[in-house]
């Protein structure tokens, strides 16, 4: 055999030996065989050896042309075997090694399952728990709402007036006026007859809050000639813009018709200092002279009167928006001589024939 035969059979097994070691380490770097992971990685290393033992073989010098012959598919044999039973050592130890690391995430998820199951709450005592933090901050803020500003009991402004009937509520006898006035259903017997309008809760023209007491019935005109008690009680529902603050309990039209709008448990915005005690009644007129029409008097003489005995206080108790801040109103009342005396006048009468004095 010639020279250049034999070189070129020794590269040729020098390439076979350097494919099937880049086979190795690629299968190895795979993750198929995992030395890290095998329990002594003798498979592995064993084949390494005999690729290494026969690239020696292949590179000794002197050597035969049977030998070459005879050795090369021997080493390949060889490798190939070993290889094999490399990978299939290996492949069985991961697979046991996966199978017991299975099994121990089994074991500890069984253990904290158990731990869980002894000290843990269950899902009904979570509920309740969740429910009772977010309870205390709600009781914690309507305490702190308390504290601010009155407010109206939500029994007290859910619904219109005389929600309740008396037999539902036996007690109501040790109540104020200002909360019977809504819970008691008998409470408004013999009131003139009024549209309960209650304005929309808001901030500029029903506040809610609660009206602890009623000290006094202050009367009032509204100012604007020819205006009817519809269009004052409609204008007190269009100020939640924030635009001013302004309301009434009672509005009285110019025909005699008495419109609600606010809650005798509540406030009115209507006598500014005074808000606090007092009972509004803002009355319509037909001209800049803030003269009632006879029907708007009866109605208001009427009204008041009425509310005197229902809120036991007597007429007396009854004053104009003037005596709390100077304003001229109602106007007609305040500048033409013996019209407010008359007025009073008026409602001591009607007063006396509600009481039967």
């Amino acid at each position: 055999m010639g020279k250049g035969r034999k070189i070129g059979l020794i590269i040729f097994a020098l390439v076979d030996l350097v494919l099937i070691a880049a086979i190795v380490l690629l299968v190895h770097d795979s993750g198929i065989v995992n030395p890290s992971k095998s329990k002594n990685g003798e498979a592995p290393a064993q084949a390494v050896s005999e690729v290494t033992q026969a690239s020696e073989s292949a590179q000794a010098p002197g050597m035969t042309q049977s030998a070459e012959t005879a050795q090369a598919p021997e080493m390949t044999q060889s490798t190939e075997a070993a290889q094999t039973a490399g990978q299939t050592q290996a492949s069985g130890e991961a697979q046991t090694s996966r199978t017991e690391l299975t099994m121990s995430e089994l074991d500890a998820l069984q253990e904290a399952l158990a731990e869980i199951g002894d000290s843990g709450p269950s899902v009904s005592e979570e509920g309740e728990n969740v429910s009772a933090s977010e309870a205390e901050p709600a009781a914690a803020a309507a305490g702190t709402a308390s504290e601010q500003e009155p407010a109206v009991s939500a029994d007290i402004v859910s619904g219109p007036e005389s929600a309740a009937s008396a037999a539902e509520s036996p007690d109501l006898s040790s109540l104020p006026p200002t909360k019977r006035c809504y819970l008691d259903g008998t409470f408004w017997e013999g009131c003139p007859e009024r549209d309960i309008q209650l304005l929309t809760p808001n901030p500029y023209s029903r506040p809610q809050y609660a009206l602890e007491e009623v000290h006094d019935i202050v009367i009032h005109y509204v100012g604007n000639p020819g205006s009817s008690a519809q269009q004052n009680r409609d204008y007190f529902e269009s100020l939640q813009d924030g635009s001013r603050s302004a309301s009434s309990h009672f509005v009285v039209g110019l025909e005699g018709e008495i419109i609600q709008c606010v809650s005798c448990s509540e406030w009115s915005y209507a006598s500014n200092s005074r808000n606090f005690d007092t009972i509004s009644i803002e009355c319509c007129h037909p001209d800049s002279t803030g003269q009632f029409t006879d029907a708007t008097y009866r109605s208001v003489v009427e009204l008041t009167a009425w509310l005197c005995k229902a809120f036991e206080i007597g007429p007396e108790h009854v004053i104009r928006h003037y005596d709390i801040t100077g304003k001229l109103c109602p106007k007609y009342y305040v500048v033409t001589d013996g019209a407010w005396e008359q007025m009073l006048s008026d409602i001591r009468t009607q007063y006396d024939s509600i009481s039967g004095e």
